[in-house]
């Protein structure tokens, strides 16, 4: 699966971007799924077996299992106060390991969860937001 970008659709000040950054690292990747990487000033979000979207099921491994328990499949960009996600599935989601099809239903189930995770995130920080006025929201 090609990385790719996810317009979120809300505009934030730099002062808003700051108070996500500070929640994402609060919450963390164990609980939340969020952490703060303070060098490239980018919220990255991971996925775990128990939030993952059906397609990316067998790809994280449950808590009393060996192997990975939570993986990064997105970041949280500010781009200048026009935030967005850059989002990649993990290698083992390629073809041939998946076909077309399944890629495909994985995309949008994928997009569908990062959006539902800024949500989350906008909501926990509390920044108030029309849920309406944001595309796909």
């Amino acid at each position: 699966m090609e990385r790719r970008n996810l317009d979120l659709g809300i505009a934030l000040t730099p002062d808003q971007w700051e108070i996500l950054e500070r929640t994402a690292e609060r919450l963390g990747p164990e609980d939340a799924g969020f952490a703060w990487d303070r060098e490239d000033s980018e919220i990255l979000v991971y996925v775990s077996d128990r939030d993952a979207p059906n397609h990316l099921r067998n790809l994280i491994n449950r808590e009393d299992r060996y192997g990975a328990h939570r993986r990064a499949v997105a970041a949280f960009h500010f781009n200048d106060g026009d935030p967005f996600a850059s989002i990649a599935a993990p290698a083992s989601a390629e073809q041939p390991v998946i076909t077309e099809p399944e890629e495909e239903e994985l995309s949008r189930e994928l997009d569908a969860w990062v959006r539902n995770k800024w949500h989350e995130l906008l909501r926990t920080s509390g920044i108030h937001y029309e849920r309406g006025h944001i595309p796909g929201g």
